[in-house]
Protein backbone atom coordinates (compact mmCIF):
# COMPACT_ATOMS: atom_id res chain seq x y z
CA UNK A 1 0.00 0.00 0.00
CA UNK A 2 2.83 2.13 1.12
CA UNK A 3 4.03 1.82 -2.71
CA UNK A 4 1.01 2.84 -4.58
CA UNK A 5 0.88 6.51 -2.51
CA UNK A 6 3.95 6.92 -3.59
CA UNK A 7 3.64 6.53 -7.12
CA UNK A 8 0.15 8.93 -6.53
CA UNK A 9 2.82 12.21 -7.04
CA UNK A 10 4.71 10.40 -9.92
CA UNK A 11 1.42 9.79 -11.49
CA UNK A 12 0.26 13.34 -11.08
CA UNK A 13 3.29 14.90 -12.15
CA UNK A 14 3.12 13.10 -15.23
CA UNK A 15 -0.46 14.48 -15.79
CA UNK A 16 0.65 17.98 -15.21
CA UNK A 17 3.48 17.57 -17.51
CA UNK A 18 1.30 15.99 -20.09
CA UNK A 19 -1.63 19.01 -20.19
CA UNK A 20 1.18 21.58 -20.28
CA UNK A 21 2.72 19.82 -23.75
CA UNK A 22 -0.71 19.96 -24.98
CA UNK A 23 -1.57 23.81 -24.55
CA UNK A 24 2.51 24.55 -25.79
CA UNK A 25 2.72 26.79 -28.47
CA UNK A 26 4.35 25.36 -31.54
CA UNK A 27 6.49 26.96 -34.08
CA UNK A 28 4.04 25.84 -37.07
CA UNK A 29 1.01 27.41 -34.58
CA UNK A 30 2.24 30.61 -35.33
CA UNK A 31 2.15 30.79 -38.86
CA UNK A 32 -1.58 29.18 -38.70
CA UNK A 33 -2.43 32.61 -36.39
CA UNK A 34 -0.57 34.40 -38.89
CA UNK A 35 -2.44 33.04 -41.94
CA UNK A 36 -5.99 33.58 -39.66
CA UNK A 37 -4.89 37.23 -38.84
CA UNK A 38 -4.70 37.75 -42.49
CA UNK A 39 -7.70 36.06 -43.42
CA UNK A 40 -9.36 38.61 -40.92
CA UNK A 41 -7.85 41.72 -42.61
CA UNK A 42 -6.21 42.16 -40.02
CA UNK A 43 -2.48 42.89 -41.71
CA UNK A 44 -0.26 43.67 -39.05
CA UNK A 45 -1.27 41.08 -36.80
CA UNK A 46 -0.23 39.05 -39.44
CA UNK A 47 3.01 40.77 -40.01
CA UNK A 48 3.88 40.26 -36.78
CA UNK A 49 2.94 36.54 -36.23
CA UNK A 50 4.93 35.59 -39.70
CA UNK A 51 8.11 37.60 -38.97
CA UNK A 52 8.18 35.24 -35.54
CA UNK A 53 7.81 32.43 -37.47
CA UNK A 54 10.42 33.83 -39.89
CA UNK A 55 12.80 34.08 -36.61
CA UNK A 56 11.80 30.56 -35.11
CA UNK A 57 11.69 28.37 -38.29
CA UNK A 58 15.01 26.89 -39.40
CA UNK A 59 12.75 25.13 -42.75
CA UNK A 60 14.97 27.26 -45.04
CA UNK A 61 11.52 27.43 -47.41
CA UNK A 62 8.66 28.19 -44.80
CA UNK A 63 11.39 30.87 -43.89
CA UNK A 64 11.35 32.61 -47.29
CA UNK A 65 7.31 31.98 -47.32
CA UNK A 66 6.86 33.84 -43.78
CA UNK A 67 9.47 36.52 -44.91
CA UNK A 68 7.54 37.01 -47.94
CA UNK A 69 4.01 37.40 -46.00
CA UNK A 70 5.42 39.44 -43.21
CA UNK A 71 6.12 41.94 -46.04
CA UNK A 72 3.07 42.35 -47.84
CA UNK A 73 1.24 42.28 -44.22
CA UNK A 74 3.22 45.12 -43.10
CA UNK A 75 3.03 46.73 -46.71
CA UNK A 76 -1.13 46.23 -46.34
CA UNK A 77 -1.00 48.21 -43.18
CA UNK A 78 1.03 50.86 -44.26
CA UNK A 79 3.42 50.26 -42.00
CA UNK A 80 6.78 51.25 -44.14
CA UNK A 81 9.44 50.86 -41.59
CA UNK A 82 8.23 47.35 -40.28
CA UNK A 83 8.26 46.45 -44.26
CA UNK A 84 12.01 48.07 -44.78
CA UNK A 85 13.07 45.81 -41.85
CA UNK A 86 11.39 42.66 -43.18
CA UNK A 87 12.96 43.05 -46.25
CA UNK A 88 16.47 43.77 -44.86
CA UNK A 89 16.27 40.52 -43.00
CA UNK A 90 15.02 38.52 -45.71
CA UNK A 91 17.58 40.24 -47.92
CA UNK A 92 20.63 38.81 -45.41
CA UNK A 93 19.13 35.93 -45.20
CA UNK A 94 18.45 34.91 -48.93
CA UNK A 95 21.41 36.78 -50.73
CA UNK A 96 20.88 35.21 -53.85
CA UNK A 97 17.44 36.99 -53.97
CA UNK A 98 18.83 40.53 -53.18
CA UNK A 99 18.26 42.60 -55.91
CA UNK A 100 14.85 41.70 -55.64
CA UNK A 101 14.66 42.62 -52.34
CA UNK A 102 16.30 45.52 -52.90
CA UNK A 103 13.96 46.30 -55.79
CA UNK A 104 11.09 46.10 -53.46
CA UNK A 105 12.46 48.11 -50.86
CA UNK A 106 12.89 50.76 -53.37
CA UNK A 107 9.10 50.67 -54.02
CA UNK A 108 8.17 50.88 -50.64
CA UNK A 109 10.25 53.81 -49.74
CA UNK A 110 9.02 55.74 -53.06
CA UNK A 111 5.56 55.18 -51.36
CA UNK A 112 5.93 56.50 -48.24
CA UNK A 113 7.45 59.62 -49.63
CA UNK A 114 11.37 58.72 -48.66
CA UNK A 115 13.08 59.86 -51.98
CA UNK A 116 16.69 59.84 -50.74
CA UNK A 117 16.38 56.52 -49.03
CA UNK A 118 14.84 55.63 -52.09
CA UNK A 119 17.51 56.57 -54.37
CA UNK A 120 19.98 54.98 -53.02
CA UNK A 121 18.88 51.53 -53.62
CA UNK A 122 17.52 52.25 -57.36
CA UNK A 123 21.66 53.09 -58.06
CA UNK A 124 22.81 50.09 -57.15
CA UNK A 125 20.26 48.30 -58.84
CA UNK A 126 21.44 46.87 -62.22
CA UNK A 127 18.85 45.98 -65.52
CA UNK A 128 18.42 42.81 -63.79
CA UNK A 129 15.79 40.57 -65.59
CA UNK A 130 12.99 40.34 -62.46
CA UNK A 131 12.69 44.72 -62.30
CA UNK A 132 12.02 45.27 -66.36
CA UNK A 133 9.76 47.74 -66.89
CA UNK A 134 9.73 48.17 -63.45
CA UNK A 135 12.67 50.19 -63.12
CA UNK A 136 12.54 52.99 -65.11
CA UNK A 137 9.26 53.67 -64.30
CA UNK A 138 10.66 53.98 -60.30
CA UNK A 139 13.69 55.93 -61.38
CA UNK A 140 11.14 58.31 -63.43
CA UNK A 141 8.57 58.89 -60.38
CA UNK A 142 11.45 59.69 -58.41
CA UNK A 143 12.94 62.11 -60.95
CA UNK A 144 10.10 63.78 -60.73
CA UNK A 145 9.52 64.13 -57.37
CA UNK A 146 12.74 65.47 -56.93
CA UNK A 147 11.80 67.95 -60.15
CA UNK A 148 14.13 66.78 -62.95
CA UNK A 149 12.24 66.25 -66.23
CA UNK A 150 14.63 65.32 -67.93
CA UNK A 151 16.04 62.23 -66.06
CA UNK A 152 12.39 61.37 -65.95
CA UNK A 153 11.93 61.56 -69.70
CA UNK A 154 15.34 59.74 -70.57
CA UNK A 155 13.76 56.66 -68.12
CA UNK A 156 10.42 57.05 -69.36
CA UNK A 157 11.95 56.45 -73.35
CA UNK A 158 12.84 53.08 -72.07
CA UNK A 159 9.51 51.77 -71.03
CA UNK A 160 7.94 49.52 -74.01
CA UNK A 161 4.36 51.08 -73.57
CA UNK A 162 3.13 48.69 -76.64
CA UNK A 163 2.58 46.14 -74.74
CA UNK A 164 0.22 45.67 -71.51
CA UNK A 165 1.52 45.17 -68.24
CA UNK A 166 0.45 46.01 -64.65
CA UNK A 167 -3.07 47.63 -64.05
CA UNK A 168 -5.52 48.26 -67.03
CA UNK A 169 -4.68 51.37 -68.83
CA UNK A 170 -0.63 51.68 -67.13
CA UNK A 171 0.74 51.57 -70.67
CA UNK A 172 -1.53 54.50 -71.53
CA UNK A 173 -0.55 56.24 -68.47
CA UNK A 174 3.00 56.01 -68.98
CA UNK A 175 2.92 56.98 -72.90
CA UNK A 176 0.54 60.37 -71.46
CA UNK A 177 3.51 61.37 -69.07
CA UNK A 178 6.02 60.87 -71.38
CA UNK A 179 4.29 62.91 -73.88
CA UNK A 180 3.90 65.51 -71.48
CA UNK A 181 7.69 65.76 -70.59
CA UNK A 182 8.54 65.73 -74.42
CA UNK A 183 6.24 68.62 -74.77
CA UNK A 184 8.38 70.51 -71.95
CA UNK A 185 7.29 72.85 -69.15
CA UNK A 186 6.33 76.32 -70.96
CA UNK A 187 6.51 78.25 -67.61
CA UNK A 188 3.95 80.01 -65.72
CA UNK A 189 4.83 83.25 -68.13
CA UNK A 190 4.31 86.22 -65.31
CA UNK A 191 6.97 88.46 -65.00
CA UNK A 192 7.96 89.65 -61.66
CA UNK A 193 9.68 92.70 -63.16
CA UNK A 194 6.43 93.56 -64.82
CA UNK A 195 4.04 92.98 -62.21
CA UNK A 196 6.64 95.15 -59.66
CA UNK A 197 6.06 97.59 -62.32
CA UNK A 198 2.36 97.38 -62.93
CA UNK A 199 2.26 97.62 -58.80
CA UNK A 200 4.42 100.83 -59.03
CA UNK A 201 2.08 102.34 -61.18
CA UNK A 202 -1.29 101.50 -59.28
CA UNK A 203 -1.17 99.50 -55.69
CA UNK A 204 -1.97 96.02 -56.35
CA UNK A 205 -2.16 96.09 -59.90
CA UNK A 206 0.63 93.61 -60.30
CA UNK A 207 -0.89 91.20 -57.13
CA UNK A 208 -4.32 91.34 -59.89
CA UNK A 209 -2.04 90.39 -62.86
CA UNK A 210 -0.29 87.44 -60.65
CA UNK A 211 -3.97 86.20 -59.82
CA UNK A 212 -3.76 87.08 -56.50
CA UNK A 213 -7.14 88.95 -55.90
CA UNK A 214 -7.32 89.14 -52.26
CA UNK A 215 -3.75 90.47 -52.01
CA UNK A 216 -4.53 92.90 -54.64
CA UNK A 217 -7.45 94.67 -52.80
CA UNK A 218 -5.04 95.07 -49.28
CA UNK A 219 -2.24 96.07 -51.34
CA UNK A 220 -4.52 99.40 -52.65
CA UNK A 221 -6.55 99.29 -49.44
CA UNK A 222 -3.61 99.88 -47.80
CA UNK A 223 -1.60 102.06 -49.61
CA UNK A 224 -3.98 104.20 -51.04
CA UNK A 225 -5.47 104.57 -47.20
CA UNK A 226 -2.31 105.63 -45.92
CA UNK A 227 -1.37 107.57 -48.91
CA UNK A 228 -4.29 109.59 -48.63
CA UNK A 229 -3.14 109.60 -44.55
CA UNK A 230 0.25 111.34 -45.79
CA UNK A 231 -1.31 113.84 -48.10
CA UNK A 232 -4.18 115.29 -45.49
CA UNK A 233 -1.52 115.56 -42.03
CA UNK A 234 0.47 117.06 -44.80
CA UNK A 235 -1.92 119.62 -46.00
CA UNK A 236 -3.08 120.33 -42.42
CA UNK A 237 -0.01 120.66 -41.07
CA UNK A 238 1.29 122.96 -44.39
CA UNK A 239 -2.16 124.90 -43.74
CA UNK A 240 -1.83 125.91 -40.14
CA UNK A 241 -0.69 129.18 -40.10
CA UNK A 242 -1.14 130.16 -36.81
CA UNK A 243 -0.35 126.89 -35.03
CA UNK A 244 2.60 125.36 -33.99
CA UNK A 245 4.41 123.16 -36.73
CA UNK A 246 6.23 119.66 -35.48
CA UNK A 247 5.81 117.69 -38.62
CA UNK A 248 5.87 114.44 -36.65
CA UNK A 249 2.19 113.05 -37.78
CA UNK A 250 2.66 113.85 -41.32
CA UNK A 251 5.97 112.03 -41.41
CA UNK A 252 5.31 108.96 -39.20
CA UNK A 253 2.31 108.65 -41.72
CA UNK A 254 4.92 109.12 -45.08
CA UNK A 255 7.23 106.56 -43.99
CA UNK A 256 4.48 104.65 -42.88
CA UNK A 257 3.04 105.29 -45.95
CA UNK A 258 6.24 104.73 -47.97
CA UNK A 259 7.19 101.45 -46.27
CA UNK A 260 3.43 99.93 -47.16
CA UNK A 261 4.17 101.30 -51.24
CA UNK A 262 7.45 98.98 -51.10
CA UNK A 263 6.06 95.98 -49.51
CA UNK A 264 3.22 96.05 -52.20
CA UNK A 265 5.88 96.61 -55.26
CA UNK A 266 8.10 93.71 -53.69
CA UNK A 267 4.92 91.62 -52.82
CA UNK A 268 4.25 91.98 -56.72
CA UNK A 269 7.11 90.58 -58.03
CA UNK A 270 7.06 87.83 -55.26
CA UNK A 271 3.68 87.15 -56.54
CA UNK A 272 4.73 86.54 -59.97
CA UNK A 273 7.71 84.31 -59.00
CA UNK A 274 4.97 82.18 -56.82
CA UNK A 275 2.44 81.95 -59.67
CA UNK A 276 5.48 80.49 -61.98
CA UNK A 277 6.12 77.98 -58.92
CA UNK A 278 2.99 76.92 -58.40
CA UNK A 279 2.18 76.87 -62.39
CA UNK A 280 5.92 74.62 -62.67
CA UNK A 281 4.12 72.41 -59.81
CA UNK A 282 0.74 71.66 -60.68
CA UNK A 283 2.74 70.40 -64.16
CA UNK A 284 5.10 67.94 -62.34
CA UNK A 285 2.14 66.89 -60.23
CA UNK A 286 -0.03 65.74 -63.38
CA UNK A 287 2.66 63.63 -64.28
CA UNK A 288 3.36 61.95 -61.01
CA UNK A 289 -0.41 61.21 -60.63
CA UNK A 290 -0.26 59.49 -64.19
CA UNK A 291 2.47 56.96 -62.53
CA UNK A 292 0.79 56.93 -59.51
CA UNK A 293 -1.63 55.00 -61.30
CA UNK A 294 1.04 52.65 -62.37
CA UNK A 295 2.35 52.40 -59.00
CA UNK A 296 -0.69 52.02 -57.03
CA UNK A 297 -0.46 48.41 -58.18
CA UNK A 298 1.15 46.82 -55.52
CA UNK A 299 0.85 43.68 -57.15
CA UNK A 300 2.75 44.17 -59.96
CA UNK A 301 5.39 46.21 -58.03
CA UNK A 302 5.32 43.75 -55.28
CA UNK A 303 4.45 40.87 -57.10
CA UNK A 304 7.99 39.15 -57.75
CA UNK A 305 6.92 35.99 -56.16
CA UNK A 306 9.50 33.46 -55.06
CA UNK A 307 7.98 30.44 -54.57
CA UNK A 308 9.27 29.00 -51.16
Amino acid sequence: MAQISENIPDSASTSQHAEADSTALRISDLQRLAESFEEGDQPFLSYAFHLAHYELTADSSAKLGSGLAALNGAFSAERYTEAEHALNRLAVDFPEHRSTFQFQLAYLLLRDGRFDDADSYLNVLGEHSDAGRRLPILRAYSALNRSDPFEALAQLERVDTDSGFSVEGAPFEVASARLTLQEGFHGGGKSPVLAGGMSAFVPGLGQLYTGHTYDAIQAFTFTTALGYGAYTSWRHELGDEGGRRTFILPALVTVMATVFYVSNVRGAAASATRANTFAEAQYFRSIIERLDIVLADEGWFLGVRLEP
